[in-house]
């Protein structure tokens, strides 16, 4: 596998120059980039005396740093991953042995209810302290590989290794003394864990680490059929919740979806969707509203209501 900037360094003289001449250099590869700290001083108020704040300092010398390119962090963390890959997929294998045994043998709808209670206890020991407001967990997950990203760059020994080369100095060795590797090892290993579990169960959109994942792939597909992707998730879980295949809960989905001008298409059209991809075969989708059918009703309450659950939190 071809790692970009990894040995691009081939000068001797590199190694042989002090802090100050390299950071010259690598400034003038592109490699490295500029960048200020915030610093705060104490500052005297002119319009009320004795009254100190904090003022900020300018930019200049005493507070400039050199930092990796963005790029170059990007290309220096994936080569980590790959590095390191043993390690990453050792916490997902034990977790997909667990899985399978907690699973085997129980409905459709346990299991779910298994793979949600999984999925937010790995997702509370990968991210103990996440921010709350965020709407999307995965976000909250992006944010912290972006933090992984920028202690991985701050490691100049890591850095400057991957740019000569020395693919030597990435050994069992180095991952025990520089401690955000396995920092990132563990989390991309449980990252790696969530996101199976929402590819399988769709518990939350995803759009911060795969370009597409198998829903958005399938939403492609039946685009037309639907309002949004909101309106083809909420179906979609719905339809994935029936333990059997069962033609009556499907008439009730289809209600609401169609009083909350969720779809688009046809009921033909749908019907073959819910057969594509949920394997439900519908002969036709009855019209309930010159009817008298109490459950059919009940269902109907219970999934305005799921959908109106649904857009709070999806807000």
């Amino acid at each position: 596998m071809k790692h970009r900037y990894l040995g691009c360094i081939t000068e001797p003289v590199f190694i042989g120059m002090n802090e100050e001449e390299q950071n010259a250099y690598l400034l003038d590869k592109k490699l490295y980039d500029i960048s200020y700290s915030s610093s705060f001083l104490p500052t005297e108020d002119e319009k009320v005396p004795g009254r100190i704040y904090l003022g900020k300092l300018g930019l200049n010398e005493k507070n400039k740093y050199h930092i990796p390119s963005i790029e170059l962090a990007n290309c220096l963390y994936e080569f980590i991953l790959y590095k390191y890959e043993a390690y990453l997929n050792h916490a997902p294998t034990l977790f997909k042995a667990r899985f399978d045994d907690l699973t085997f043998g129980v409905s459709k709808k346990k299991k779910r209810k298994i793979a949600l209670d999984e999925f937010n206890r790995v997702y509370k020991e990968t991210s103990p302290d996440a921010i709350d407001s965020l709407n999307n967990r995965f976000q909250a997950l992006h944010s912290k590989r972006e933090g992984l990203k920028n202690m991985l760059a701050n490691e100049r020994s890591i850095v400057l290794a991957y740019l000569i080369g020395n693919q030597e100095f990435f050994d069992l060795n180095t991952y025990d003394r520089y401690s955000v590797i396995p920092k990132i090892i563990g989390f991309e290993g449980q990252l790696k864990i969530l996101l199976g579990i929402n590819n399988n169960f769709l518990f939350e959109e995803e759009t911060f680490f795969s370009e597409k994942n198998d829903f958005r792939q399938i939403y492609d597909i039946y685009e037309t059929l639907f309002k949004n992707f909101d309106a083809f998730r909420f179906n979609y879980t719905n339809l994935e919740k029936l333990e059997h295949a069962k033609p009556s809960y499907v008439d009730s989905l289809f209600e609401v979806l169609q009083n909350n001008l969720l779809i688009t298409g046809s009921k033909k059209a749908y019907r073959e969707y819910v057969l594509e991809v949920h394997e439900i075969r519908l002969s036709k989708i009855r019209d309930y509203h010159n009817l008298v059918n109490d459950e059919h009703d009940k269902r109907v309450a219970k999934y305005q209501n799921d959908w109106e659950n649904f857009l709070k939190i999806s807000k």
